[in-house]
């Protein structure tokens, strides 16, 4: 038989307090249901490869692996459990560094575009480009060519794996849930908005990657370039501008004050 690669997957369900999981042991696929206390309430079969042995008997292996089958479905909801905690312990020490580093209003910028980040979508390009373009002159008059190319500098030495990484434990500490994307492609893009100063090529890559992102990505991406190297305090406030016009104007108009100190 050859195995899935996954090993446990919930089954989501918003309108029940009950809790699904479907695993597998050698071969057979199960369906695990939890009510709220987490207590087991049904046990079945989703699906099973037959195996050529004719003495082999469907019942049987139902009641062998059943209980493997509870053990790796406890054994991921407690890793999970253990990986958020982590997570939410790694977004909190972020906050930690950036005060560290680039002071209170820093650190109130980035909680401030985690909080209105929250349950929404990205925003279109057309709009995220009105209120990028809104500050554009004055975010310029702290922000001069030269500057543009230290930022992007020390944004191309990125070590764009550790950012995946970096990525995965923000957006599980922020809340947000979802399949992973290819970040490779929007960190050359977030490497030219700041070197060129056109940003439509970035907001056209993010709605073409991934149309309807939470926003709460989105943050989790700016987190991790400000992260990935030595930006300043200049690039810290051209990134959460420049990306923060994906999630509302709001985020903008606080980057520009803040580049603006």
């Amino acid at each position: 038989l050859n195995p899935p690669k996954w090993t446990v997957i919930e089954v989501k369900s918003e309108n029940s307090a009950w809790h699904s999981y479907i695993t597998h042991v050698q071969g057979h696929v199960y369906k695990l249901t939890f009510d709220s206390t987490g207590k087991l309430i049904d046990t079945a079969y989703v699906n099973y490869e037959p195996s050529d042995d004719t003495r082999w008997s469907p019942l049987k292996s139902f009641k062998y692996n059943k209980g493997t089958a509870e053990k790796q479905v406890r054994d991921a909801i407690n890793n999970e459990k253990e990986a958020v905690k982590d997570a939410v312990k790694f977004t909190a020490d972020f906050y930690k560094e950036v005060f560290k580093v680039y002071g209170e209003k820093a650190e109130k910028l980035a909680k401030l575009l985690a909080d209105q980040a929250k349950g929404k979508k990205i925003r279109n390009v057309e709009d995220a480009l009105k209120s990028y373009e809104k500050h554009k002159a004055n975010i310029n008059k702290k922000i001069n060519a030269k500057d543009r190319e230290a930022i992007a500098k020390a944004l191309e030495s990125m070590d764009v794996g550790k950012a995946a990484k970096n990525i995965a434990k923000f957006s599980k500490g922020l809340g947000w849930v979802g399949p992973a994307i290819d970040i490779t492609d929007w960190f050359t893009e977030l490497y030219k908005a700041v070197k060129t100063d056109n940003w439509r090529s970035l907001y056209v890559k993010t709605e073409t990657i991934a149309v309807g992102l939470a926003a709460t990505h989105v943050t989790a991406l700016a987190f991790s370039a400000v992260l990935g190297g030595p930006i300043g305090i200049l690039g810290y406030g051209l990134i959460m501008a420049g990306v923060g016009a994906l999630v509302n104007e709001t985020i903008v108009d606080e980057a520009n004050k803040f580049i603006g100190l």
